[in-house]
């Protein structure tokens, strides 16, 4: 979040509320049994399930966004949901040197490829993800990195082999001069599309670049839509959602739709929003920031429609107010039912219910307080792991990542442990 941001809550008379610190717990469990063959049974259960447990089965990844040289960061996930750091991997790009305040700078596309942004050098890498012979943590191989499109990307999009990227950056486009063979447009922000192959290789579709609505730019994060042809982006500074139709057979989306009302109860009605994150039914939510004043973030939810032709957002539901500060990274479930937030401000995660009643959701915090879980200092990006049993977040104001399991009957977390050592400058994170 950019000082403007932070300068506008404190001229609001936000302060922002000291760092909390997380709180490590150690248990143990004594177990008696009656007979021997009881305490064979027992072992042998407990020795399975260590077994198990000690066995990758997945993997969570991120960036450390280094000025210079930007790495991906490669996590073993065990079946117990801690993590274990496997490797770091070369992006051959430059990152910025600050932490990303914006959301999916990282992303999992299918079963084969990770795709990484370089902020400092204004391209995108592409990983083909190879198996490990000895577990199941696959390990990126670097295919190449490609121009973004524009400058600063911070968000990227994916699926079937279309790639969209928001950058955050004033917009360069051609110049008639060839004595001046570049210009900066006034305009902060844009989006570019791309293909992704079969091989892994980018290819710029033409017409594709898009400069954002407004010249009041923050972007955070890029979004399609599963059910209708839009690309989302979010935008802190200007208080809107950009909704982009999308041309299925071009693969360039052009602006149909500015939305930036919000007529919910909550104290932040669209007020600086961050995270984007679809339901299966097709209703979107977004983690609302209201400029970093303290106890003032909510959740808001949107429908994203096409009628006539014309892709229609609309707000569905009232904000929920979640009483915490800077709510930023957003992680969903994938049936939709459980919803996450990253407190940047109150290092803290906020667990949200939502519920279909009548067609139209409703949201309700699983704990009165707001507070789901302690994190460490600055969480900025959450992922949940591909069964939905995990959440894991990245920490930028100490440099470390929680693992948390998921009790998805309850949205209740468990702390499991927290590993230290990456930069402040660490970005992005995505899970399987």
């Amino acid at each position: 979040m950019s000082r403007e941001i932070v300068n506008r809550g404190r001229e609001r008379g936000a302060s922002l509320r000291p760092w909390l610190l997380a709180a490590l717990a150690a248990s143990a469990i004594a177990v008696v049994t009656p007979s021997g063959t009881a305490v064979a049974a027992e072992l042998a259960a407990q020795g399975e399930d260590a077994s198990k447990a000690a066995r990758p089965v997945g993997a969570v990844y991120l960036m450390t966004n280094n000025e210079g040289s930007n790495e991906i960061v490669v996590y073993s996930r065990y079946a117990d949901g801690k993590l274990e750091e496997a490797t770091r991997v070369a992006t051959g790009g430059a990152g910025s040197g600050e932490a990303l305040h914006s959301a999916g700078s990282v992303q999992l596309v299918g079963e084969r490829f990770l795709l990484a942004v370089n902020p400092g050098d204004s391209t995108i890498s592409v990983f083909r993800l190879r198996s490990n012979a000895d577990d199941d943590t696959r390990l990126p191989a670097l295919i190449g990195k490609w121009p973004s499109g524009g400058s600063t990307p911070v968000s990227l999009a994916a699926r079937e082999g279309l790639v969209y990227v928001l950058n955050s950056g004033p917009l360069r486009a051609l110049s008639t001069d060839p004595a001046e063979p570049t210009a900066i447009s006034p305009v902060e922000g844009s989006i570019a599309g791309f293909k992704l192959s079969e091989r892994g290789r980018l290819a710029l579709i033409p017409g594709s670049i898009q400069p954002l609505p407004s010249s009041r730019s923050e972007p955070v994060q890029i979004v399609f839509a599963p059910q209708d042809e839009a690309i989302l982006v979010s935008n802190s500074a200007s208080d809107t959602i950009a909704v982009y139709s999308l041309d299925e057979e071009t693969g360039v989306a052009r602006l149909a739709a500015v939305h930036a009302g919000h007529p919910g109860s909550g104290p932040s009605h669209m007020d600086t929003p961050w995270g984007l994150a679809f339901d299966t039914r097709g209703f979107v939510y977004s983690s609302e920031a209201a400029d970093a004043m303290p106890d003032s973030s909510s959740v808001g939810v949107h429908s994203v429609s096409e009628r006539d032709g014309q892709i229609v957002v609309r707000s569905a539901a009232p904000s929920l107010p979640i009483n915490q500060t800077w709510a930023a990274g957003l992680a969903m479930t994938r049936n939709g039912r459980w919803i996450f937030t990253a407190n940047m401000g109150s290092d803290s995660i906020t667990a949200i219910r939502s519920r279909i009643v009548n067609g139209q959701p409703q949201l309700s915090l699983a704990t009165p307080s707001g507070t789901s879980a302690v994190t460490g200092r600055a969480p900025v990006a959450l992922a949940l792991s591909r069964n939905d049993r995990y959440l894991y977040s990245l920490n930028s104001g100490d440099g470390s990542i929680s693992a948390y399991r998921v009790d998805r009957r309850n949205g209740a977390l468990s702390e499991l442990h927290a590993l230290f050592g990456l930069p402040a400058s660490a970005s992005g994170l995505a899970a399987e």
